[in-house]
C-alpha cells in the first residue's frame, strides 16, 4: 500500500467515525464562546440599563427574535416594579402585575434546583398556585431569575421564536450565559442610578447635575457648543404645607418633577436641587432656546392641577435661566449663582415669570399677572 493511499484510508476512517463533524462541532462552540465574550466585554461597559437592553436586542436580531420578552425588576428603595416589554424586538407597553412577579420571584427564592423551562416551573409550583392569566396567554417557554448580590431582584420572560420553531440548545446557552451577565450588569446600573438620584423625586441629585455642567462647560469651550442652565422654585410653596399639610406638599412636588421629566430630553439633566427648588441642564440650546424651553415649562406647570381633599390647587413656578456658550468663563458654582440670580429677580417680579441672565435680568422678564387666590 502506497503512503497516497494510506492517507486516503486514515481519511475515510476518521470521516466514518464522526471526527470531523465533531471537530465542526467544537469549531462552532468556540466561535459562540468567542461571541459570548464579545458581548459580555461590550455589556460590563455600559452603567445605563437603557443602553444594556439596546446592546442585548441588537446582539440578539443577530442570531433569532423572540415574539415576546420582558425585563421585569424591582429597583433599590423603590416599591413599583419597572418594566421592559418587547413583541418581535419592538418596544410594547404591556406589563405584568405584581402578583406575577411575585409567583415567579418567589418560585427562584425558594427553590433548590429550579428550572428555567417555564412548563416545568408549572409542574413544579403544583396546583396550589394558579398561573395568572396575563403570563399564560404570553406563551412563555424560558423564564430566567435576574439575580445579583443579595438574591432575586426581578425575571425574564422569553417566548418562542418568530421564526425557526424551538430554541436549539447552543441559543439557550447562549441566552442564559449571557442574561446571567446581563443580571449582574443591571443590577450595577440600577445602584448606580440609586446612586445619582433622590429618593422622593427620583430626579438626579445636586453632585451629579454638577458633574454634568462642569462636564458641559468643558465640551462648551471645546466643541464649541451651547448650553443652558434653569433654575425652578415653586411658588409659595410653603403655603400648600401649611394649609393642606405635607402629603399635599409632596403631592404638589411630585407632580412638578414628573412634568419637567416629560418636558425635557434623555440628554438633559434634571435634578431636585433642594426642598421646592430645581435646576435644569439643556444642551445644545440658543439663547432665544433657553428662553422658549423656560416658558413652555413655565406654561405647562402653570396648567397642571393638583386635588387635594376636593379642591383644586393651582401650581406655579418662577424660572431664572442661564445661558452657557464657548466664549463663558465661569466654573459651575458661578453659572448656578446668575441663575439663581435671575430666578431672584423673577420670585421678586410677581413669580409666575422667566427671566434669563445672559438676556438682561430685566430685558427678558416677562410680566404675567400674578394671582393672589392659588386655589381654584
Amino acid at each position: 500500500m502506497d503512503n497516497s493511499t494510506s492517507i486516503l484510508a486514515q481519511f475515510n476512517q476518521m470521516q466514518n467515525s464522526g471526527y470531523f463533524k465533531e471537530l465542526e462541532r467544537l469549531k462552532k462552540e468556540n466561535r459562540n464562546y468567542e461571541r459570548l465574550f464579545e458581548d459580555v466585554y461590550c455589556l460590563i461597559s455600559y452603567t445605563q440599563i437603557d443602553a444594556m437592553f439596546s446592546f442585548i436586542i441588537k446582539r440578539l436580531l443577530d442570531s433569532f427574535i423572540p415574539q415576546f420578552m420582558a425585563f421585569i425588576m424591582q429597583p433599590p428603595r423603590k416599591t413599583e416594579l419597572r418594566q421592559y416589554c418587547y413583541r418581535s424586538m419592538k418596544a410594547s407597553n404591556e406589563t405584568f402585575s405584581y402578583k406575577t412577579y411575585s409567583i415567579l420571584v418567589n418560585y427562584f427564592e425558594t427553590s433548590d434546583t429550579y428550572s428555567y423551562d417555564y412548563t416545568k416551573i408549572v409542574e413544579e409550583l403544583g396546583e396550589n398556585v394558579s398561573i395568572p392569566k396575563e403570563l399564560t396567554e404570553k406563551e412563555p417557554v424560558i423564564i430566567m431569575p435576574l439575580k445579583g448580590i443579595g438574591g432575586v431582584y426581578g425575571v425574564i420572560i422569553l417566548s418562542e421564536k418568530t421564526i425557526g420553531g424551538t430554541y436549539t440548545e447552543v441559543e439557550r446557552q447562549y441566552i442564559l450565559h449571557l442574561f446571567g451577565i446581563l443580571a449582574l450588569t443591571i443590577q450595577n446600573g440600577l445602584h448606580y442610578e440609586s446612586s445619582i438620584t433622590e429618593p422622593k423625586t427620583n430626579l438626579y441629585t445636586p453632585d451629579y447635575f454638577n458633574i454634568r455642567l462642569k462636564n458641559c462647560i468643558a465640551l462648551s469651550q471645546r466643541e464649541k457648543m451651547k448650553a443652558g442652565v434653569l433654575m425652578l422654585d415653586i411658588d409659595l410653596f410653603k403655603h400648600f404645607n401649611d394649609t393642606w399639610g405635607h402629603l399635599a406638599g409632596d403631592k404638589v412636588l411630585l407632580t412638578v418633577a414628573d412634568k419637567l421629566r416629560e418636558l425635557t430630553r434623555i440628554e438633559d439633566c434634571v435634578a431636585r436641587f433642594g426642598g421646592e427648588e430645581f435646576i435644569i441642564l439643556i444642551t445644545n440650546c440658543s439663547k432665544s432656546d433657553l428662553y422658549t424651553i423656560a416658558e413652555r415649562i413655565r406654561i405647562a406647570v402653570s396648567n397642571l392641577i393638583v386635588t387635594e381633599k376636593g379642591e383644586n390647587l393651582a401650581v406655579t413656578i418662577s424660572i431664572g435661566g442661564y445661558h452657557i456658550d464657548f466664549k463663558n468663563t465661569l466654573n459651575e458654582k458661578e453659572i448656578i449663582e446668575k441663575a439663581d440670580k435671575a430666578l431672584y429677580e423673577s420670585k421678586q417680579n410677581g413669580r409666575n415669570r422667566t427671566t434669563i441672565h445672559s438676556l438682561g435680568l430685566y430685558s427678558r422678564a416677562i410680566a404675567i399677572e400674578f394671582k393672589e387666590n392659588i386655589f381654584i
